[in-house]
């Protein structure tokens, strides 16, 4: 009833975007419907996920059911079921891993220790370095073919120390990361709606919607 111009309502649905049809492939996305309580003539807002069918040679699909939001956090919650991890069964596999990977472990801490001293020496030669050339005990010719030299072996060192982050002590950092993503996944997702996209997406990837059952 205003007089200024009308603008559109967006809206963020928490599933869209993830899911597509099992029969023709087009996205699947979510609509509000409103409906009035009889007896006590409440206003509800309820949300449907369904089958866009915008995919070309979609136009015969024949999934023309709209799922409720709650139908659908029903079906997730069976699938979350069936990989949730407990925090005792989280905290037995990380002491196994560190019980059979100390002495990789302890190498590793070695080389990487090591490897920091030689990059402390190779920066405070490059420091020292410029103190010649400023003071000029060196020409710039030798200040910069040294410099380059103490850099190149700097770049290296830096990529080994990445590198060696990256095998065990990595690989359980990651594994860490991805077991806290199941750990207590049902319960996480009763009580935290700000949580249930991003365990959704932990769960799994490719999801499909076919005939009110996702796969």
């Amino acid at each position: 009833g205003r007089d200024s111009r009308p603008r559109s309502k967006g809206h963020t649905f928490t599933y869209t975007g993830i899911m597509k049809c099992g029969e023709c492939g087009s996205a699947i996305t979510a609509s509000e419907k409103q409906k009035t309580l009889k007896g006590s003539g409440e206003l509800k807002t309820y949300v449907f996920y369904h089958c866009t069918k915008r995919k070309k040679g979609a136009e015969n699909c024949s999934q023309n059911k709209w799922l409720p939001l709650s139908d659908l956090e029903g079906l997730i919650l069976k699938e979350i079921e069936k990989y949730s991890v407990s925090q005792s069964f989280k905290k037995f596999i990380f002491e196994y891993i560190k019980y059979t990977s100390t002495e990789v472990l302890v190498q590793e801490e070695a080389i990487k220790a090591n490897q920091q001293k030689e990059i402390s020496k190779l920066e405070t030669e490059i420091k020292n370095l410029f103190q010649m050339r400023v003071s000029e005990s060196i020409d710039d010719n030798e200040y910069q073919k040294e410099r380059k030299i103490r850099e190149q072996k700097l770049t290296f060192l830096t990529k080994q120390i990445e590198e060696t982050e990256y095998s065990l002590n990595g690989f359980i950092s990651r594994m860490e990361e991805k077991l806290g993503q199941v750990t207590d996944m049902k319960s996480r997702f009763e009580k935290k709606p700000e949580s249930r996209k991003s365990i959704f997406l932990a769960l799994g990837w490719n999801y499909e919607l076919k005939d009110n059952k996702l796969f």
